[in-house]
């Protein structure tokens, strides 16, 4: 270990450190390593259960985030249970103080699931201390009245607390380390995004006619759009969306990338111009929106005239029986128009209602555990991405914290 009060130290002196015990042992951190556990159990059994303090966060979490493992406390549990003490709990804690005789070394617990412990000296995360604060020993309960003025670590862990943590870390296993800290890199790079126009395509709307008149008309015109619906407004109309679609088109190409068979992929550098073009388009849109609802409406007014000419005669000569109880019997010319035009404005409705509906919808996920396992899918981004090339070496995917950072 190093020499100095700032140093760097992992399990591998914490393990040194509780070896070289002689007298006293106080270990507190959110969790231990079953090899960090074992150099504990040993002490316990040549110092004695009242020279050695075990205070640890026993909750899955901790498990899940890396700070300890289960066997580390089902061992240290079960030595407890032999040697009649208890190891005890402290809800929430992230700082790790260790005191092994007059070697008293305040640290911080590495959580594995985001970074690698570090092995370089200029990287710490503990400092050493020559003697222990008064208020410090007195809060830990190794002050001059022991138990009395002790506030951290108070409550015993009963084994069915340790079950607990085991059925609930069963039920919801952490990710293997490795690969979640690898997941962590790719989306410090790259994430997926969903981007689409939603009921912006004025000229693919179609319209569902009632099925009792639906087919009614023999005017050629009509019937080539008669099929399941009929367009809400004409093929040759000059209404378009094609700016809006390009304008869509235009930021996909020129912030996206296409994963073949997995989806839309985003640098996270080309977040910031994404969002900033995605907002202009909103912008637009809304626009957009404004600029057609007269013509829109104009549109819609002329396709009914349309149909409503086309079937109105067939119509009047067999109105649909769902009218009987509104019309005479038979019904007059202005009659058979009214219905007929009630049931195309409901059909049709006005360019509010569609315009209403238009929006933009974008959504950002990230990279799952289960791509990151799939060989096919590193090779895809690799190839859509080379620059993500720098993450892959024989190493896995996430560097350690002692790599130089970029």
């Amino acid at each position: 270990m190093s020499p100095k009060s700032i140093c760097r130290i992992n399990d591998t002196d914490l393990i040194q450190i509780i070896g070289s015990a002689t007298e006293r042992l106080f270990f507190m951190s959110a969790g231990c390593s079953r090899q960090v556990a074992e150099a504990i159990v040993d002490k316990w059994g040549t110092l004695g259960k009242d020279n050695v303090n075990i205070v640890l966060d026993v909750d899955a979490e901790v498990c899940r985030l890396g700070y300890g493992e289960l066997e580390a406390l089902q061992l240290l549990e079960t030595k407890a249970k032999e040697f009649v003490t208890t190891i005890n709990h402290k809800d929430g804690i992230r700082i790790g103080l260790l005191i092994s005789d007059d070697t008293i070394l305040i640290f911080s617990p590495t959580p594995l699931l985001i970074e690698a412990g570090s092995t370089q000296e200029d990287q710490p995360n503990a400092i050493k201390l020559d003697t222990l604060p008064e208020n410090i020993a007195a809060e830990i309960g190794l002050g001059k009245n022991g138990i009395i003025d002790q506030s951290i670590g108070l409550i015993p862990v009963p084994t069915e607390k340790i079950k607990e943590v085991a059925d609930l870390l069963e039920k919801d296993p952490p990710l293997k380390f490795d690969i979640a800290r690898r997941i962590r890199a790719f989306n410090a790079r790259f994430e997926f995004v969903e981007f689409n126009l939603k009921n912006c395509s004025i000229k693919r709307k179609k319209i569902s006619l009632p099925e009792d008149i639906i087919l009614l008309t023999e005017n050629a015109n009509v019937q080539n759009n008669l099929t399941a619906a009929y367009d809400l407004i004409p093929e040759d109309s000059e209404l378009a969306d094609d700016k809006i679609t390009k304008q869509k088109n235009d930021i996909m190409r020129n912030s996206t990338v296409s994963l073949k068979g997995y989806g839309t992929a985003i640098m996270r550098s080309n977040k910031t111009k994404f969002d900033d073009q995605v907002k202009i388009l909103e912008e637009d849109l809304e626009k957009y929106q404004l600029s057609i609802e007269k013509e829109l409406d104009d549109e819609i007014m002329r396709t009914k005239t349309e149909l409503s000419t086309a079937l109105f005669p067939t119509v009047k000569n067999n109105p649909p029986p769902r009218w009987n109880n509104r019309v005479g019997s038979p019904p007059t010319d202005n009659e058979v128009r009214a219905m007929l035009d009630d049931d195309l404005n409901r059909a049709f409705g006005t360019a509010k209602k569609y315009i209403q509906k238009m929006s933009i919808h974008k959504v950002f996920k990230g990279v799952t555990y289960e791509l990151l396992n799939d060989e096919k899918f590193i090779s895809v981004a690799k190839k859509a991405m080379p620059a993500l090339d720098e993450l892959y070496d024989e190493r896995p995917v996430a560097p350690d914290i002692q790599k130089p950072r970029k």
